[in-house]
């Protein structure tokens, strides 16, 4: 319950603080390309449940899965990513109860495996806007081997508590500001 708590503070916080910012991306969005200016990407949270992770659309709305992603982005997408923007939207999913601030990054359907008994022990626990992996590897994680990913969310998992999630906050608060904005810029190993 505490840390249910903690997420909905921090959440909100974030985004009354970040909410002219948002308004103007979304203003943005809109003007640099037609289509809709959030989306719910599919993952798999909490105990193999489905939901939409909420996200702002950084690429063209005609998507190609033969073009690279580069390609793809809108101008302004490409401006949002690079600061992690789009991924602000997340904190309704905070607020929704699919994810917690804290926690194994979300994965796409197709990664998951149920079966995998290292799977189940990251599904125990809620998926977060900020995780381990991505913090550790930086912008390495969509390149690096997923086994290390799945170590990293598992050592997560049996390190969890409210004072961890505090500390990987404040870390991931100053590699935002030390990168200038992106935490993916600079891989940090913690």
């Amino acid at each position: 319950m505490l840390k249910r708590s903690f997420d909905i503070v921090v959440a909100l916080l974030i985004l009354s603080t970040t909410a002219p910012l948002l308004l103007l991306v979304a203003v943005l969005i809109q003007l640099d390309s037609p289509g809709v200016v959030l989306y719910r990407y599919p993952c798999i949270g909490q105990k193999g449940e489905p939901f939409g992770l909420i996200r702002f659309r950084t690429m063209d709305r005609y998507y190609d899965p033969q073009e690279t992603t580069e390609r793809q982005l809108t101008r302004i997408g490409a401006i949002i990513r690079n600061y992690s923007i789009d991924d602000i939207p997340n904190l309704l999913n905070v607020l929704e109860g699919d994810l917690s601030i804290i926690g194994p990054r979300p994965s796409e359907p197709h990664i998951v495996d149920l079966a995998n008994p290292e799977w189940q022990t990251i599904l125990s626990v809620r998926p977060g806007w900020i995780g381990l992996a991505i913090l550790s590897l930086g912008s390495s994680f969509n390149a690096s081997d997923p086994k290390l990913k799945r170590q990293l969310e598992l050592q997560y998992v049996e390190r969890q508590s409210l004072s961890y999630d505090l500390a990987l906050l404040i870390k991931a608060v100053r590699s935002q500001i030390v990168s200038r904005g992106n935490i993916k810029a600079r891989g940090r190993k913690w």
